[in-house]
């Protein structure tokens, strides 16, 4: 029996404490070995049980019990939050016994893991990669870059990098790894490069496109007829060409502008149709004129020279006359005509006509007068037969035209009477006056024609009727025609002014009507219907109400698609406004509620650029509605702009700080020091925030140029040899290339400049050997070619010299034949001429020759007798021996002969190049001096010559 104690007070005290201390849980017990078999004996599913476990996980001193209570726990939602405990102690276990209860679930670990953070974590310090590379593909872009650049394996970092597709992380990637894993930095770098050069062929091909597009908007505008399809299909092939469009903007903008070139295209062609087809009427018009004057000329020349002699001859021009008069009219309708060609026409076909009248009241009326035909003396016939009068009245019938020839009858009348041109005589001048005037009224009715002047024009068309029935009928006919002309005018004039409103108008409402039923922008409809009411209100509107109505109900029908759509284009701009009012609160709230001593600059410059952007789209708008709203947008951009640009300054300080720094470590010793001062420099840079971008990039510019600076000096040495070398290589090449360009116009390269060439090219500084022979070889070709072609032309120029020599000593052969003969020389001056033109390279053979000619064309006869056979032959044997030819065989005794004593006088067949061409010159000198040749032999000489000429080298 227990019995009680005493406290110090004197009372009674249980023995609680005492009993608690000898019945303590198996799972408090200060023996490890106690608590860990303990543990297997409890029941995770109970809540007592998973308390002590938990307890006994996160707080036991010994590891290897706090392993058997987490291995014990099977929930996984408890594990996680043991995970996270701050305690780093128990991770290792709470991560086996994950991975365990995931294997045994069939499941990756990070199936059954929700938290991202956590997973990060996992991935980041595991030892395995397998089991996490499929947990990759549903990170996080922030997620992956951490893995990226944190992550124990290098396959879990290359495999996150590989994922990473967002600039910004790949960026930060590259930064962190560059120093630190050479692989992901590499691959970073690659992917980012790739980004960077997709974004830049993106932005390339978009540039092109929107160029393309404007382009073709501008050509949708032009009025340039000329190739306007051509240029239409070099535009549509380039576009094909640039690949798919996905921006839809331009893409509606390319349908857009596409469809109105093929509209105006099409246009253009049927127009071109209707001007080709215009043009081939006019020129068949134009033909068929030129065929009726000549027609009409030929005729005219036919009965001017000779007189008709029949009937049907009349019949026959009548036929003309008709016939060429309805061609002429069918050749002038609707036409322009030239003014010179009218009257041509007019005066041949009022001469024809004044001629075929005269000649059939002629040949009516001759048969009275038929006894004068066989008289010779027709004044006493008169006198006898026939009244004076009568005749003198037939005549002034006929009224023959003075320019055609008369029938013998009327000329023996014409004797009788007088001559006809003696009677009219007496009225021309007057007929001379009024032909004046009447000239000088239609170059006004034309005028006033051409003016539109209708009252001025009848009154003066009047007029001119009048004088032109005041003249006699043969030049009243002068007129009939222009008259007719201009009274059509005039009535066409006439008929304007009664007729030309209503048509018009009736046009307009054609017009109006074709309008309603095309497919059109509404806006483009709608200027089309305002441009033809206000041509109708320039027509003064219209008397007929039925007009006035068909034209109204066209307008209103063409009308009606665009009602509708400014109704929308207003409920839109009213939209617009409205959104507009929205975005100006919205950054309204944002500039007065944002703690402007610790904020994101990047995030507000984004949101002032969003703000801008998204206020544009919201367009068109009502100008007098959105002026307000327009005024507090900028002014809220205004304040915007002012933190930015306080911001931008404030780093601009900082990093104009860095720069100097930066510039103050170029001279700085020793260089280590300055080089790693400027990599602590880049750091700071990174670290400072937004700046104008123009401020920022000058800034960058200044400091990389001073830390290259710095690391230049480094390699100031190496480099400073290398480009002494490379110098010498590219003076060589260009020494080369001079050459190169020099063989291609060798006719004007000299031997200085030559010469020149090779001392440039010993005096470069040492090449390497190799490259040194290379050049060198190469520039020997050049010379050797210049050279050699050089030669080759001297050789063609004196062989020409030669050549024409042989051919003008031929020329003085055949006078001197001709003057030995006994004949003259008919041309001598122009012999001359021709002996003594040559260039100042030919001058002494041109001397030599023009001595001959002088012997041979002076005062003194010719006495000179021909060479002997013998004296010629020796001369082409000598010169066959110089050019090294065989002769003929009768000639070899006398050449046997020739080159002995050539040899008893020292001279040998071993002669040089130069010696051989010297003797042959001579030779043929003298051979060009000989003026007589024998005939019988001189052919066959000049032939071996011209043999030895052609061989000549």
């Amino acid at each position: 029996m227990l019995m009680p104690t005493r406290n110090i007070n004197g009372e009674n005290k249980p023995m609680s404490a005492f009993l608690k201390k000898l019945f303590k849980p198996k799972w408090k017990s200060s023996n490890a070995i106690t608590r860990k078999e303990y543990i297997s004996a409890l029941n995770p599913s109970t809540e007592e049980d998973r308390k002590i476990l938990l307890d006994l996980a996160r707080n036991d001193s010994d590891n290897q019990v706090r392993r058997a209570a987490i291995k014990k726990i099977d929930s996984v939602n408890t594990l996680l939050s043991l995970y996270q405990d701050p305690s780093n102690l128990i991770k290792p276990a709470v991560k086996d016994r994950l991975e365990e209860l995931a294997k045994s679930n069939s499941l990756p670990i990070y199936e059954i893991i929700t938290d991202e953070s956590l997973l990060v974590e996992l991935v980041t310090s595991a030892e395995t990669a397998e089991q996490y590379l499929g947990a990759l593909s549903r990170l996080s872009a922030s997620s992956l870059e951490s893995i990226a650049t944190d992550a124990k394996l290098n396959q879990l970092r290359l495999s996150a990098v590989e994922l990473v597709t967002e600039e910004a992380s790949l960026a930060t990637i590259e930064k962190q790894a560059k120093n630190k894993d050479k692989r992901v930095y590499q691959v970073a770098k690659s992917k980012l490069k790739e980004i960077k050069e997709s974004k830049r062929k993106r932005a390339d091909a978009l540039a092109k496109q929107e160029t393309l597009i404007s382009s073709l908007e501008a050509h949708a505008k032009s009025e340039t007829v000329k190739l306007y399809s051509a240029k239409l299909n070099s535009l549509l092939d380039t576009w094909n060409q640039l690949g798919e469009c996905l921006d839809e903007s331009l893409i509606k903008r390319f349908d857009a502008s596409k469809t109105a070139c093929e509209l105006k295209a099409e246009h253009f062609k049927q127009e071109q149709t209707k001007a080709e087809l215009e043009q081939q009427r006019i020129q068949e018009q134009a033909s068929e004129r030129t065929e009726t004057l000549n027609t009409l000329e030929q005729t005219f020349e036919r009965f001017k020279q000779t007189p008709f002699e029949s009937a049907s001859e009349l019949s026959a021009l009548d036929a003309i006359i008709k016939t060429q008069e309805t061609r002429w009219l069918e050749a002038t309708k609707n036409s322009s005509i030239d003014k010179a060609e009218q009257k041509q026409y007019q005066q041949l076909m009022n001469d024809l006509k004044h001629y075929l009248k005269s000649a059939q009241c002629f040949m009516g009326n001759k048969d009275q007068f038929a006894a004068l035909q066989d008289k010779s003396d027709t004044s006493d016939t008169v006198d006898h037969t026939l009244d004076l009068k009568k005749i003198s009245h037939f005549i002034n019938q006929v009224d023959w035209p003075s320019h055609f020839a008369a029938p013998p009858l009327f000329k023996a009348l014409s004797k009788a009477a007088g001559n006809i041109s003696t009677q009219k005589q007496k009225t021309q001048q007057n007929t001379d006056k009024l032909q004046h005037t009447i000239e000088e009224q239609l170059a006004l009715l034309e005028k006033d024609l051409n003016n539109r002047a209708l009252k001025p024009s009848a009154l003066r068309f009047k007029e001119l009727n009048q004088l032109v029935r005041s003249l006699d009928k043969p030049t009243s006919g002068q007129y009939t025609g222009k008259l007719q002309l201009l009274g059509k005018q005039l009535d066409e004039l006439k008929d304007w002014y009664g007729y030309a409103v209503t048509p018009k108008q009736n046009e307009l409402c054609e017009q109006i009507e074709r309008l309603a039923e095309q497919h059109l922008e509404p806006q483009t409809k709608a200027d089309k219907i305002k441009e033809l009411q206000d041509e109708w209100k320039k027509l003064g509107g219209s008397s007929d109400q039925k007009v006035w109505l068909r034209f109204k109900a066209g307008c209103d029908a063409a009308y009606a698609p665009c009602k509708d759509y400014f109704e929308e284009q207003k409920s839109l701009k009213k939209s617009n406004i409205e959104k507009r009012k929205t975005i100006c609160q919205q950054l309204s709230d944002f500039v007065n509620q944002n703690d402007w001593h610790n904020t994101d600059w990047k995030a507000v410059e984004k949101i002032n650029r969003t703000a801008r952007e998204e206020w544009k789209s919201c367009y068109p708008v009502e100008f007098k509605e959105n002026k307000q709203v327009q005024k507090t947008f900028n002014e809220l951009l205004a304040k915007l702009d002012q933190y930015l640009d306080d911001e931008r300054e404030r780093n601009k300080q900082l990093k104009q700080d860095i720069v100097e720094k930066a510039q103050s470590l170029i001279t700085h010793e020793p260089l280590s020091e300055a080089i790693e001062s400027a990599k602590t420099l880049q750091s700071e840079w990174q670290k400072v925030g937004i700046t104008l971008h123009k401020d920022d990039r000058a800034l960058w510019k200044e400091y990389r140029a001073a830390c290259d600076e710095i690391f230049k000096r480094r390699d100031e040495a190496n480099e400073s040899k290398q480009h002494a070398i490379n110098e010498a290589l590219a003076q060589a090449d260009a020494l080369c290339e001079e050459a190169e360009c020099l063989s291609e116009k060798t006719d004007t390269v000299s031997a200085k400049t030559l010469a020149d060439l090779r001392q440039r090219f010993k005096e470069i500084s040492p090449i390497p050997k190799k490259e040194h022979e290379k050049l060198a070889a190469r520039l020997d070709n050049s010379i050797n070619y210049i050279k050699s072609e050089q030669d080759k032309r001297k050789a063609a120029e004196e062989n020409a010299l030669w050549l024409d020599a042989n051919r003008k000593s031929k020329l003085i052969r055949d006078a001197a034949e001709t003057l030995h003969s006994g004949g003259t020389i008919e041309n001598i001056a122009e012999l001359t001429n021709e002996i003594s033109s040559s260039s100042e390279q030919a001058q002494p053979i041109t001397n030599a020759l023009l001595d001959v000619w002088t012997t041979l064309t002076g005062d003194t006869p010719l006495a000179k007798q021909p060479a002997s056979i013998e004296q010629a032959k020796t001369i082409c044997i000598q010169c066959e021996i110089a050019a090294e030819i065989e002769s003929p065989e009768e000639d070899q005794a006398l050449r046997m002969q020739l080159q002995v004593n050539r040899l008893s006088q020292g001279i040998n067949n071993q002669q040089d190049g130069d010696s051989k061409k010297i003797e042959l010159e001579k030779h043929l000198l003298e051979w060009f001096q000989l003026c007589l040749l024998p005939k019988e032999v001189r052919a066959g000489l000049e032939a071996r010559i011209d043999n030895v000429l052609a061989n000549r080298t």
